[in-house]
């Protein structure tokens, strides 16, 4: 399991054959969630305190109870 993260911490997402994006941690992981599982793209964030986030963990980090951006 993931530990509580800074949702503020800068971090970048990058993607296969994307540009990368830098920007708050919770942002990223909203933008990287947002399309349905078969559908989306390979995409690794990375991030200080977490280190290499893949696709799996960036969505446990959306289903968290303090994921401050819940849509």
């Amino acid at each position: 399991m993931i530990p509580t993260p800074d949702w503020d911490e800068p971090c970048m997402l990058t993607q296969t054959g994307g540009e990368d994006m830098q920007g708050p941690l919770a942002e990223l992981v909203l933008f990287a969630t947002r399309v349905e599982l078969p559908d989306r793209p390979d995409y690794l964030l990375i991030s200080a305190a977490l280190g290499e986030v893949d696709n799996e963990q960036l969505e446990e980090l959306r289903r968290r109870p303090d994921f401050p951006l819940m849509a």
